[in-house]
């Protein structure tokens, strides 16, 4: 091989070289973020999030409406593979009135390091919002939550 062809190739290898590092750089600092965003849900879910699903759970129930929880799991290395919580509602059955059951779930969207939630009703999913972590509040997880036991609430036609 010609010198100039040699200098050539190594010049390429060390122009690939260098993408690699890059590259190895950013995936490292993607799962940072990836990670610290994951903490940030799971932190949001038991402070914001789920003192809500419980608060409504509760009332549900006591006037006599199945309403239970859904949780996301951890894998045997701990680490969380399914960021998510619902609320499922099942309203008491009533002579003469038709409901249906509904369910109102907050997740992260790992990819976009958003809070999507999505509403479960009359057999159909409706996307509700997605949001960055600092829009998440009481008040929007109140609304959310309010909005589907509404539409599960309202008489079948």
């Amino acid at each position: 091989m010609h010198e100039k062809s040699k200098i050539r190739l190594e010049e390429i290898l060390a122009e690939h070289e260098r993408l690699r590092a890059q590259a190895a750089v950013q995936l490292e600092e993607d799962a940072r973020r990836t990670a610290t965003f994951m903490d940030r849900f799971e932190r949001m879910k038991d402070s914001i999030i789920r003192p809500v699903l419980e608060e409504t759970c509760e009332t549900l129930a006591a006037r006599g409406h199945e309403a239970w929880l859904e949780d996301g799991s951890t894998g045997a290395d701990e680490r969380i593979k399914d960021a998510r919580v619902s609320l499922l509602v099942t309203p008491r059955r009533s002579d003469g009135l038709r409901t249906d059951s509904g369910r109102v779930m907050f997740y992260a969207e790992r990819g976009r390091h958003r809070i999507g939630v999505n509403g479960t009703y009359r057999g159909g999913i409706s996307t509700m919002g997605e949001y960055d972590p600092d829009e998440v509040t009481r008040d929007l997880v109140e609304d959310k939550v309010l909005e589907v036991v509404e539409r599960v609430f309202a008489p079948l036609h």
